[in-house]
Formats: C-alpha cells, structure tokens, sequence
C-alpha cells in the first residue's frame, strides 16, 4: 500500500504515443490489509499546547465483497512519552520539548490490523515570569525598592533568573531589593531561563524622583525625599531635580530659581492655583512641567530674563488673564496643552525659536499674541471662540502651519462692501513681515479671516478660508503672495487689497461664491497698484497653458476654446485698481468638491489635509 505517481500512455493503432500523461499521489493498497492514515494538528506544537490527532482517513481491509460491509474496530494510539489513547480523533499533550515518534495501530471487522509511525517535533514552551515592584512603581532617591517574581516552567525547570534594574546593577534572586542613587526614569528587566536555554523577560518602568509631594502628607520630610508643599521642596533640592506631584489642590505661588522637571500624577487632578503669577520662572531657572493644572491666577506660567529654554508639555492652563507669558526668553516649548484664558493664551514678546505644537486655544481675546516675536513655529493648533486667533506685531520669519481656526460668530459692525476692521479675526498682522501661513483653515470669523496692515513679504499657502466675514484684508501691505488656497462662500470679498497696497501677487487659489450680492458675486476687490492677479510661468500645475496661470473664479462667463485649462478671456477684478486675472484657471468639478470638503475640525486639532493636487 502507499501513494504513487502514475504513467498513463495513449497509443494509437501502430502503437505509437500521442498522449502521456502523468497523476501524482495516487493512493494504491493492497486487497487484504487495513490502512493506517492521520493527521495531526499543529504539525509542531509546544508542550504548553494540546495536540488533536485525526484517524478519521483510515480504511479497513475489504471482505468478500470489497470494503463494503467492513469497518475500523478499534484506534490505538502510541504517543512515544508512554502514554496511550483509543478513539478515532484524541487529543494528547507532551510532557516536554523533543521528538516523539507516534503511533497508530487500527483493527478492522476483518480481524486484521495495520500500523502507522509519525516522528513529530515538539517544541519547548518557555518559563512564564511576572514581578511586583513595592512600595510602588513612583519611589524618591534613596528608597528601597523590592522585586517579587513569580516564575513557572511547565516542561523543566529554571536555571537562571536575573534582574537588570537598569542603572547597570543586577540581581540575581527571585526576590530581591535594590536602592537607586539617581533620579530617572529605569526600565528593570527580569529575564529568566530554562533547563532547555529559552529566556523569557518582562520589563517595567520605575520612576525615581529627588522629590516627592503630596497634599496629603502631614509635614515635609525631605530625608526621605518627601513634601507636602511644592515651593519647599525646590527649595531644599539641588538644581536638575526631578520632583512628582500627587493629585490635589496646592495653593502655592512657585519661583523657580533653579533647573527644575515637575511630573503630575494625573493632569486635571494636580492643580496649582493662586490669585497671583502661580509659576515664576527668573532668569536663573528653567522648568519642564507635564501633567499639571494650572489654574485661577493672573498669570498662569511667566518666563522672563535670559538663559535656557522651558518646557510646558500636557497641561491644563485655565480661568487665568494670561495663561502663558513668554518675554525675552526664548527656545521654549509648549506640547499639547489645552489654554483658556481671559485675555491671552499665549502672550511672546521680545522671544524667539519657540515652538508650539497640538494645543487646543480657547476663548481669550488673543489666542496667541506676538510681539517683536520672530522666529517661532506653531504647528497643528485648534484655536476657538478668539477674538483674535493670532496676533502678530512687529513680527517677522514666524511660521503657522496645519491650524483650526473656528472663530466667534461676532454680529459685524458696518454695512456695504466693507466691513469695519476690528474685532473677530483669524490672524491678525500689524508691521510684520516674512511670516509663513500654511495649511490653514480658518473659519466663521465675523470681521477677516486673516487682516495684514503694514506688513510685506508674507506668505500663505494652501489654506481653507471659509464663511467668514471676509477673507483676506491688506492695508498698505506689500510684497505678499497668496497662493493654492481655497476661499469659500466668505460674506464679502475673499480678498481685499486697499489703495496703499501694492505689488502684492495673487494666484493659483479657488474663488466660491465669496461676496454675494443679490444676482451676483464680488469675489476680489483691488483699490492697490501694481497687484498681480496670476503668475507668468511655463511650469504649470493646472493646466496646459505656455504662458502661466491665475485663480479658478465661480462665476467666471468665460470659455475654454482650445482646452488647455485657461479661459480665453480675462477675469476682471473689481476695483479702482483696475486689475485683470489674465490666465484664469478652468478647474475640473472633482477638484472644485475635494477642495471645499478639505480641512474640517478633529477634534481637539486638526492636521490639514491637503489635497494631493496642491502638492
């Protein structure tokens, strides 16, 4: 019996091949003998895992008639570990890793019987480990720590079991106690191996702090690195400590006179408040803080003076006059805080090279203000209900990318054309130049979604500015490009250039029925000299054109006779400026609908969106 690959020729009638064909695996048994067959799954278990093995594929011998008539009697299996077991599909688990030759013997109604002998390899199953770290996983300098394991291995036994409490110190008991003698954060791993050298590890972190405090705590205790009050302990600490705050209400107003690191246990359960500056950070401290609370207080964190960089990661900074106030020092860092102030979130001045990344800005009266303010960058904002999202003066090389703006829906002051400049902006620029505004979407503000006065060489790029009282507002500005941006049903023109703005250049965006008046649309309105409306270019990006490209206007009457994506006519722009768009784009509606849709909110920020055509 067994499987075979069988030849079968095709003669004709002189003998001679036309066809061969070849069948492979073909089973053949003998007339008299039973057949033993199995699977067994898996094919390579471990000795954790139990093992199913199937006989069901066996045959009996055929009697007089054939098989017909005839059937398995009995299933005895043999599995190699000395153990048996009978039934047609059984289930067996090894005792331990290795080879096992398994057997299968099968009788029939016939009184006869047939054999089958598999080598199969098990594999070995590693010892599982798990630790307890007392008193916790938050300890201060100086305290005994204690490691209790728990190891098992089912197939074996453990030969080795080592602790690395990583500050390059081991262990090598099952229970064990170790003392850190500096503060950090330590990964401690316990690796433990088996009689057959597999290793199993599990890790855990420890934090280790200069200085612990809790509210709850009756006194200070600072030989054992414990306080109740805040201020105390970074007075009594050495510059560079680390100190971790449990949740409660501390009522204390912080001087950081020295380099600090605060860590909160949770971040709307530690909370600093006090009617006053709550953190004061002079010119000889620094602070990196995460996981605060800050609250209730006319300033909430005010850095000034010189020296190094501060940073403000994941807290909550709420109910004060100015949340942040950064003046002369800079390369500071805010990370994902949540800012709602009376006055200003996030007030910068004289400062520069900060960096603002994932916070949500609510409510005051300036999101962000910037004052002789340059070089910063704020990325990825959600700012809402500002009077001014961000206010920029005296201000230059400032970057403000991938940002929600969703402003106050302010009754506008006014009437006509023009809408009185003040009050609910998007961004607001006064004598600032070279900034950087991309990615942007800014929305609902009653006034101008972004309003530039005296400001020159800025650029904004790739921005959504939708349902606004307007878009775009230039008052004796100059040099600044807007460009592959998106203006959408904006109550008065999109963009406004007054009559002292000049040599401002304008191209590539998408005008949708922005200044509705009645029957018609006033889109762009230019009192300004020398603005251009398109740029003379052969790189084109939308369309066929030798000779540059404008904007896409809704309301464009104009055709595209020879197809190349330009109107044949130009766009006029109202205004005593005169001012045509020479090349205006004739844009496909799948990218007119992708536009529109393009960077709605996600909460609690977005990251833009931006279409893949703009790029």
């Amino acid at each position: 019996s067994g499987k075979y690959n069988i030849s079968i020729e095709l003669l004709d009638a002189g003998g001679k091949v036309v066809d061969r064909e070849w069948v492979e695996n073909v089973s053949l048994y003998t007339y008299d003998m039973p057949v033993a067959q199995y699977d067994i799954y898996p094919e390579e278990p471990t000795s954790a895992e139990d093992v199913t093995a199937d006989a069901s594929s066996s045959i009996p011998s055929p009697g007089e008639s054939g098989t017909k008539g005839s059937y398995i009697t009995n299933y005895t299996w043999d599995f190699g570990d000395g153990t048996t077991a009978y039934g047609k599909n059984v289930t067996h688990r090894f005792p331990d890793d290795g080879y096992y030759n398994v057997t299968l013997t099968v009788y029939d109604s016939n009184g006869k019987s047939a054999s089958k002998t598999v080598t199969i390899y098990v594999k070995n199953t590693p010892p599982k480990v798990d630790f307890s770290v007392e008193p916790s996983e938050i300890v201060a300098v100086g305290e005994r720590v204690y490691f209790n394991a728990s190891v098992y291995d089912r197939d074996g036994y453990i030969t080795n079991i080592t602790y690395d409490f990583g500050d390059e110190n081991l262990a090598y008991e099952q229970n064990t106690s170790h003392v850190y003698t500096k503060s950090g954060l330590y990964r401690v791993r316990l690796a433990v191996r088996d009689d057959d050298n597999d290793t199993t590890t599990e890790a855990k972190w420890i934090w280790v702090f200069d200085g612990i405090v809790d509210d709850d705590y009756s006194r200070d205790d600072p030989a054992n690195g414990r306080w109740k009050s805040i201020q105390n302990a970074i007075n009594d600490l050495d510059d560079g400590a680390m100190i971790y705050v449990y949740s409660g209400i501390y009522n204390e107003s912080l001087i950081i006179d020295k380099a600090i690191e605060i860590y909160g246990e949770s971040r709307g359960g530690t909370i600093i408040t006090n009617p006053g500056t709550i953190i004061d950070i002079s010119e000889n401290g620094s602070l990196f803080i995460t996981n605060l609370t800050i609250k209730g207080g006319s300033t909430g964190v005010r850095v000034s003076g010189e020296g190094g960089g501060n940073m403000i990661h994941y807290c909550n900074i709420y109910q004060n006059d100015v949340g942040i106030f950064l003046y002369g020092r800079s390369c500071n860092e805010l990370i994902g805080c949540d800012i709602t102030s009376e006055k200003q979130d996030i007030k910068i001045v004289n400062s520069g090279y900060n960096h603002i990344e994932n916070c949500s800005i609510t409510g005051a009266k300036n999101g962000i203000y910037l004052e002789n303010a340059s070089d910063n960058n704020i990325y990825y904002c959600s700012f809402r209900s500002n009077d001014n999202a961000i206010y920029l003066y005296d201000s230059r090389n400032n970057t403000i990318g991938s940002c929600y703006m969703e402003m106050k829906n302010a009754t506008a002051s006014g009437s006509g054309l023009f809408i009185i400049p003040v009050y609910i902006i998007g961004i607001r620029m006064v004598d600032s130049d070279y900034n950087l505004i991309s990615s942007c979407k800014i929305y609902n503000a009653s006034h101008y979604a972004i309003h530039m006065v005296s400001s020159s060489h800025n650029l904004i790029a790739s921005c959504n500015i939708s349902e606004n009282g307007a878009g775009i507002y230039m008052v004796g500005s100059l040099y600044n490009v807007v460009q592959t941006s998106i203006f959408y049903k904006n109550e008065n023109p999109a963009i406004i250039l007054d009559i002292s703005s000049r040599n401002n250049s304008i191209y590539r965006n998408v005008f949708l029925m922005n200044g509705e008046t009645g029957d018609e649309y006033i889109q762009a309105y230019d009192d300004g000299e020398g603005n251009k409306w398109y740029i003379e270019t052969r790189d084109t990006i939308f369309s066929d054109s030798s000779h540059g490209e404008g904007n896409f206007w809704s309301d464009y009457t104009g055709s595209d006779g020879d197809g190349d994506g330009i109107g044949d006519t130009p766009y006029v722009i109202p205004g005593s400026a005169g001012s045509r768009d020479r090349c205006p784009l004739t844009l496909r509606s799948d990218i007119i609908n992708a536009l529109v849709d393009w960077g709605s909110r996600n909460d609690p920020w977005v990251r833009a969106p931006v279409p893949y055509f703009w790029i």
